[in-house]
């Protein structure tokens, strides 16, 4: 999936609880690695993390409410005061398709917010007791009101069940 996407998404807390990648490691890949984004409300991210010291860090962007907590290139550095303002700059800056990789919250802000049109959900049909949430809180007080997915795909892939669909 990241392969077609312009940029990959994640919030401060996947990173730093994961130190991901964001990029395509697709055997025999040789298209262009998407941008990777992160977004941060505190500016307090690990400098040693991978997409700040890597061979693609020149593609991360930080999206910040807050001072970085570290030294990063400033055009690489966006200041925000709401998801909206960040949105318009990635569109301003021709990213399209973008995927949102990791983050409850985050997740939780972005469909909130309107910005969510697709989703890919990978499970596995295992059972682990409990563990993370795919969403936070995103406000819902009638099941009504909740958001629904339409042409809905589902299919096997290294035995993980993925299903994807559009938000109503």
């Amino acid at each position: 999936l990241r392969s077609l996407h312009q940029g990959i998404i994640a919030g401060a807390e996947t990173l730093r609880a994961d130190n991901p990648k964001l990029n395509v490691r697709l055997p025999n890949y040789s298209g262009k690695q998407p941008g990777r984004i992160v977004f941060t409300e505190s500016g307090n991210l690990p400098p040693s993390a991978q997409l700040f010291t890597d061979e693609l860090k020149h593609q991360t962007l930080i999206y910040t409410q807050s001072n970085l907590s570290f030294d990063f290139p400033s055009e690489n550095v966006i200041r925000i005061s709401s998801l909206r303002e960040a949105m318009d700059d990635l569109f301003a800056r021709k990213f399209i398709t973008l995927f949102l990789e990791g983050g409850s919250s985050l997740a939780s802000s972005f469909l909130k917010e309107g910005f969510i049109n697709r989703v890919s959900l990978f499970m596995n049909p295992s059972f682990l007791g409990s563990g993370k949430n795919a969403l936070s809180d995103i406000g819902l007080t009638q099941l009504s009101d909740r958001p629904l997915l339409t042409q809905t795909e589902s299919r096997w892939i290294d035995g993980d069940i993925l299903i994807s669909g559009r938000i109503k």
